[in-house]
């Protein structure tokens, strides 16, 4: 975090975020067990802009929310579903497993899904032959002025070089380039942790590029915006992204 996030943060002050990082971690992993029952879990949720997904559904052309590594799914799911507003998920076979074997795909992954899969109207699959029959089904969903919940800090098949706390890196260009071809709005969302069981879930206003751009350059455009929210988010809550010991920073360090 101190490398991260410079000199602003004393030893002090990083331990202390350290210490919440990873309190919050074992919460969700708690939680996410307890979802697992037939019961499920059930925690404090809050949800911050919800006009600006009202205001986007409103146009009737979908809604894509890219998402940020804060806090876990199934904290956005449950918030996005309590408000009326069911998801369709776009994730990988292997979502959740330890590797992309047999046993991982076909047994732990369905079990990782489990506590989100109630709270989704669909969950679209990325296979492994890296064909692109799901993203048919993103834009059908889309015409039908769905909420299509895409995770941001990813790579892709195709991805675009950004700047992020002065590193390159590269992130996957699947969100943008989905917008771009249906018309659909583009909302950024983070969750926090504010106590124990209890998060806010934050939908940001639109990202706002000019659709007159050719693909190549509105993608480039809409990525250095998600970017730049992302650095900015972290630098207020660092405690509550969950890329410190995931995707993100390792593809800088």
């Amino acid at each position: 975090m101190r490398r991260v996030l410079g000199p602003s943060v004393t030893a002090d002050r990083a331990l202390v975020l350290a210490q919440q990082h990873h309190r919050m971690r074992f919460e969700l992993r708690l939680g996410r067990l307890r979802g697992m029952r037939s019961r499920g879990w059930r925690p404090k949720i809050e949800l911050q802009g919800a006009r600006f997904l009202r205001e986007a559904l409103a146009q009737g052309r979908g809604v894509i929310l890219w998402r940020m590594l804060f806090c876990s799914n199934p904290v956005v799911m449950q918030a996005l579903e309590r408000n009326g507003t069911p998801l369709v998920h776009l994730s990988n076979v292997y979502h959740g497993a330890p590797s992309r074997s047999r046993l991982g795909i076909r047994f732990v992954s369905p079990l990782y899904c489990r506590p989100e899969n109630d709270y989704l109207a669909k969950r679209v699959i990325i296979p492994l032959d890296g064909s692109l029959g799901y993203m048919r089904t993103l834009l059908d969903s889309l015409r039908q002025n769905a909420c299509v919940s895409v995770v941001g800090e990813h790579r892709g098949r195709q991805n675009v070089s950004v700047s992020f706390f002065g590193s390159q890196i590269e992130l996957a260009a699947g969100a943008p380039s989905l917008v771009w071809k249906s018309g659909a709005v583009l909302l950024t969302a983070y969750a926090l942790r504010l106590g124990p069981y209890h998060y806010r879930v934050v939908i940001d206003e639109p990202v706002a590029v000019d659709r007159r751009l050719a693909k190549k350059a509105f993608v480039a455009a809409a990525l250095g915006e998600f970017t730049r929210r992302l650095e900015s988010h972290v630098r207020e809550h660092p405690a509550d992204w969950q890329g410190w010991l995931r995707r993100t920073l390792r593809l800088i360090y």
